[in-house]
């Protein structure tokens, strides 16, 4: 939706082995400092064959105000996630969520750099044909998080600030320019708050 708040997302290559000679498939994934642990799509995991490590029932998932446990069975798996223009390669191990983020929308920043000067220049990659978040980086692989450069707009606070990671470009704030003062905005929130009693 026009100007909600993005997600801190990246577009990534991981090595999937669903055909006999391993290729590497772009995808999504968020960057999240409110997880744990690191979440692969189920179903994601299984089509590119990635490594089982080991298995165990569904985990507890801790939301803001209540407790879900996840049905099933999760795998731990092992895959390598790399920058599209391959100058970053690590391995990663994550645990399985079926149906992980299928309601989750992304911004596709390659398009919407261009309503923002400061960001025409950045080389976002396009976003893949399956634009559904697929992996969740959690804070078990902190080293990701780490800022290589920032370029934000010197000249508005409301614009978007666009950060280099070692796996490339991701970008956090508004999606479309800040209406004028005096128009009507819409709220977009993450976080769901509850009234009290």
């Amino acid at each position: 939706q026009n100007g909600a708040i993005s997600i801190q997302t990246l577009i990534c290559n991981v090595l999937s082995g669903k055909t006999k000679r391993a290729a590497n498939t772009k995808t999504v994934v968020l960057i999240d400092s409110g997880s744990s642990v690191t979440c692969v799509d189920e179903d994601f995991a299984l089509e590119n064959n990635f490594r089982v490590l080991g298995r165990r029932p569904g985990m507890n998932l801790h939301m803001l105000e209540r407790i879900v446990k996840l049905p099933g069975e999760q795998l731990h798996v092992e895959f390598q996630l790399s920058s599209v223009d391959q100058s970053c390669t690590k391995s990663v191990s994550g645990w399985t969520v079926k149906n992980l983020a299928e309601h989750t929308s992304v911004v596709d920043w390659s398009e919407q750099k261009k309503q923002f000067d400061h960001l025409k220049d950045i080389n976002f990659p396009k976003m893949p044909e399956d634009s559904t978040i697929k992996i969740i980086m959690g804070v078990d692989n902190t080293a990701f998080f780490t800022p290589v450069e920032t370029i934000r707009n010197p000249d508005n606070e409301t614009d978007p600030t666009a950060i280099r990671l070692s796996l490339g470009w991701t970008c956090v704030g508004r999606s479309s320019p800040s209406p004028e003062k005096d128009e009507e905005e819409d709220v977009f929130t993450n976080v769901v708050f509850k009234p009290k009693n």
